[in-house]
Order: structure tokens, then C-alpha cells, then sequence
């Protein structure tokens, strides 16, 4: 089957992916899920602040490259589709595939803190850690959820359309009172260059219904191959 890529959202590292990787595995799949700067669950592990959107790509370009992964589907979730766009722009030899799981697309210029609706630019503005450059994790998240660094979601993305060759999906969760993606959603899904799909769950899908998104995720990879 295909090399894919998982890319964390906001306050999450690599383990949030755990059950999905599992079933893509599962399905003849080689994954590797990441973990960006200043996610890691254990704190000593975590570089200090401040840390930005560049050097977030730059995470994943270090880590695809170190390793000699080619021939990627790159799967990113919500503020992780920013960084996403960046992997594209950077390593588009190494891309045949780009997946947003209800994820910010940015264009040149755009920061994820402007993509933000203004419900959850208020909710990510009372999660102000004292430090002043992170966002302390909000209520009731996952021990191993971390203080998400601000400067990433204020710099701007600076990468400009991809590669030609690249193929494009996004998934949008319908289920998410608060979405600010139904917007991305409607305008990709009247654009040729795209695959849209719709799932009924709330935004954490990879942790409500991993095994849908994993079956999803397959779905779209086997129709690309």
C-alpha cells in the first residue's frame, strides 16, 4: 500500500494518532505519525518557547528526509493543515498526496490565528498561559496534551500553491458545532482539483471514531494508488 504521514493538530503529539495508525498498519500501510516542537506529552522533552509555523515545517522536513521517506500521502489535522501546506511547498518531490482532516488551508499570508472563527479566537484567547507563549491546553484535554506554542499560530504561511501532481482531499466534519471549516469545505467541493467528503463527528475524530477515519483515509489512499 502507500508511506503515509500523520500530522497533529493543536496541544497534541504523535499519540493522538495511535488507534489509526494501528488499523492503517493493519491495512498494508507504513505510518509514521509525528510529534512537532513543543508538543511532546513529556516536558522535559520539550524545546522552549518561542517556536513558529517555519519551524514546524521544519520539523517535518527533518524527519522525512532523516528517514528517506518518498512517494508520501501526508495527512494533516486542523492547525496541522498549516504546516502541511508548508511540507508540500518544501518537499513537493516527495508528496503524491495531501489529506486535511478538518484542517486550516491556508493562503500565502494567512496565519491560523486569522482563520479562526471568532468563538474560538475568544475560546484559544482565555487559554492564555501565564508565560505569554503558549496556550495552556483546554479543559478536560488528554494528559499528554501540551501548552501549544502562540507564535505558530500567529506567523504567517509563506507557501504558495503546490505541485501539480500532488493530490488533494479534505474531510470535513459536519458534527462540530463550532467549525470554522464549512466555508474550506463548500468552496473545495465545488473545485475539480479536489476530493471532499463529509463525516458526521466532532472535530477530535481521530479519537471519537478513529476507526472511521482510518477506513476513510485507506479509501482515499487505494483510489490514488
Amino acid at each position: 500500500m502507500g508511506t503515509v504521514l500523520l500530522i497533529p493538530g493543536s496541544f497534541e503529539g504523535e499519540w493522538v494518532y495511535a488507534e489509526v495508525a494501528e488499523r492503517l498498519e493493519s491495512d498494508g500501510h507504513q505510518v509514521f505519525p509525528v510529534t512537532l516542537s513543543g508538543l511532546e506529552a513529556d516536558p522535559a522533552a520539550r524545546r522552549p518557547a518561542p517556536v513558529n509555523l517555519d519551524d514546524h515545517i521544519a520539523d517535518v522536513v527533518s524527519f522525512v528526509t532523516g528517514r528517506g521517506l518518498d512517494d508520501l500521502v501526508v495527512c494533516a489535522h486542523s492547525y496541522g493543515g498549516m504546516v502541511l501546506r508548508g511540507v508540500c511547498a518544501a518537499l513537493p518531490e516527495r508528496c503524491r498526496g495531501a489529506i486535511y482532516v478538518d484542517a486550516f488551508l491556508p493562503e500565502p499570508g494567512e496565519s491560523c490565528w486569522m482563520l479562526l472563527n471568532d468563538p474560538l479566537r475568544e475560546g484559544f484567547g482565555a487559554l492564555g498561559a501565564a508565560d505569554g507563549h503558549t496556550l495552556a491546553p483546554p479543559p478536560g484535554a488528554d494528559p499528554r496534551s501540551a501548552p501549544h506554542p502562540v507564535a505558530s499560530l500567529l506567523q504567517a504561511s509563506r507557501a504558495g500553491a503546490p505541485a501539480p501532481w500532488i493530490r488533494h482531499a479534505y474531510i470535513y466534519a459536519g458534527g462540530w458545532r463550532a467549525t470554522p471549516f464549512t466555508e474550506t469545505y463548500e468552496r473545495l467541493s465545488a473545485d475539480p482539483a479536489w476530493e471532499t467528503y463529509s463525516v458526521f463527528t466532532n472535530h477530535e475524530i481521530m479519537r471519537s471514531n478513529p476507526e472511521i477515519l482510518a477506513d476513510l483515509l485507506h479509501k482515499i489512499m487505494v483510489n490514488w494508488d
